[in-house]
């Protein structure tokens, strides 16, 4: 066997100084010479774990990229009480013009003020409203929102009123997933922005047909305390307890989209304060 000439001697320990090196750096930056979409995995993971839920089902999206930034039996049917008003709005705003007049405890609110203060507000008599309007142009509008969600590719969605609350032998009203109701408010996000416009305020002022003007308090406690909130809905029932969709700009434009369903009355805020926290923290990570 002939001996291994000096100059592949020398290459051969070259790279191996190299690699070494390599090796080393990796193990002092904490594994920054990983690929970036790995670096941003560990990243987001080692924010999201010390967080603890109420909720049953849980999601962190971003809808720009389509990630799942933290997720939690994300595609399991639950009961989605008042979060059934999204739909509610979008399908109405489908069926009826926009100068549609609605009568609403003997008084008439045109289309979009009382889609507003349904929302805001989570009127169960608002959405019922909406439905009976819907009903008198010969549409239904609980079976639009059933094809509107067949159409959105939302499989673990149905719906079997416009209000989300529980049937008269407790079964849930409406039940969805926090994967659903993620790409459902992404949808209305992109193409319909304006019916989740006041959903972000505390309160809201809405005009009656007749002149007068009458004020809605959010049901959403914690409006004031997320960051660059975009839009938000409540809900509650027995059966469904606690559910929570926000939406948040967390800067430069890009939206984060939160869901929570399955939490308590007032676990559904702390939940999702928790993981907007959390998704902060994620992106002032360095990578």
């Amino acid at each position: 066997m002939k001996p291994i000439s000096s100059t592949i001697q020398y290459l051969i320990g070259g790279l191996a100084l190299i690699f070494g090196f390599l090796g080393l750096w990796s193990g002092l930056t904490g594994g920054r010479g990983l690929p970036l979409a790995e670096r941003l995995v560990q990243r987001e993971a080692g924010a999201f774990a010390p967080v603890v839920l109420e909720a049953k089902a849980a999601l962190v999206y971003e809808p720009d990229t389509g990630r799942t930034l933290f997720a939690r039996n994300e595609r399991e049917p639950l009961p989605i009480a008042s979060l059934t008003k999204v739909m509610t709005a979008l399908a109405a705003s489908q069926l009826l013009p926009d100068s549609t007049i609605i009568p609403l405890s003997r008084r008439h609110y045109r289309l979009k003020d009382l889609t507003a203060l349904t929302l805001v507000s989570s009127s169960n008599q608002g959405a019922v409203a909406l439905a009976a309007a819907a009903q008198e142009t010969g549409r239904d509008l609980v079976a639009a929102m059933n094809a509107e969600a067949k159409f959105l590719g939302l499989s673990q969605t149905t719906f079997a009123n416009s209000t989300g609350l529980d049937l008269p032998n407790g079964q849930a009203g409406s039940r969805s997933s926090a994967s659903d109701m993620a790409q459902l408010f992404t949808h209305i996000l992109a193409v319909r922005p304006e019916l989740l416009t006041e959903t972000k305020f505390e309160e809201i002022e809405a005009p009656t047909a007749e002149g007068l003007r009458h004020r809605f308090q959010n049901t959403n406690e914690i409006v004031r305390q997320l960051p660059g909130l975009l839009a938000s809905k409540t809900g509650f029932t027995d059966t469904a307890a606690g559910s929570l969709i926000i939406a948040f700009d967390r800067g430069l434009n890009q939206p984060i989209i939160v869901v929570i369903l399955g939490s308590t009355e007032t676990g559904r805020f702390s939940d999702a304060r928790r993981l907007v926290e959390a998704t902060i923290e994620s992106f002032l990570t360095p990578a």
